[in-house]
């Protein structure tokens, strides 16, 4: 379980894309999941352009 906390605390660490610089979440212009099914204990963001970023509870990059 991802605590309230981290995700503000990465929601505002990743809130601008690091490729395009956009700050938009839904509508087809990205994402932001946190603790679901699709990543369980995870915080993940992701941006039209193609980048995304996963993280464990603790803040550490996940690499694909």
């Amino acid at each position: 379980m991802v605590k309230l906390t981290k995700v503000l605390e990465l929601s505002a660490k990743y809130a601008e894309c690091r490729l395009c610089g956009s700050d938009k979440i839904g509508n087809g212009a990205g994402k932001l999941i946190a603790d679901d099914g699709e990543y369980p204990n995870k915080f993940h963001r992701s941006c039209k352009c193609g980048w995304s970023v996963t993280t464990d509870e603790n803040g550490k990059e996940e690499t694909k």
